[in-house]
Parts: C-alpha cells; sequence; structure tokens
C-alpha cells in the first residue's frame, strides 16, 4: 500500500494503486452489470473504491472480466 495514499484524492489513489484509465471504465461496467443500481452507486460512492478497485483489477488481470462479475455477484 502506497504510504502517502490519500483516498480524498480518488483519480491519484487509483493511480498510485495502478489502476488505469481503461481498467477503471471495465470494472464500473462490471460492477454496473452485476449490482443492483443503488448498490452499485454505494460500492463506487464510497471513500474506499480506490482499495476495492485495485482489488477488483487484480481479479480481472488473473481471470478476465467473468471472473469478475462472478465474484461480485456473490455479493448480491
Amino acid at each position: 500500500m502506497p504510504r502517502d495514499l490519500g483516498l480524498g484524492d480518488r483519480a491519484k489513489a487509483l493511480g498510485q494503486f495502478g489502476v488505469n484509465r481503461l481498467a477503471h471504465a471495465a470494472i464500473l461496467g462490471a460492477v454496473k452489470d452485476v449490482l443492483p443500481l443503488g448498490e452499485a452507486g454505494l460500492l463506487v460512492g464510497s471513500c474506499q473504491w480506490p482499495l476495492l478497485a485495485h482489488r477488483m483489477d487484480r481479479i480481472r488481470d488473473h481471470g478476465g472480466t467473468g471472473l469478475l462479475a462472478a465474484h461480485l455477484a456473490g455479493l448480491g
């Protein structure tokens, strides 16, 4: 975890975790496709979103968007 992590600046935090714009868009798409709109909004709007997005990006890197969607479906 970056020592100077500031979750108040989401774009900076995502960059510190190595989540680029394309990956972030793919993650957002998967979240919106799998979770109900209200739950997706709460998840994406949380202050911990950069941490969650980083973890989701790692899952997506290892198993593709399908594996990420399966993990997200388990939340529902």
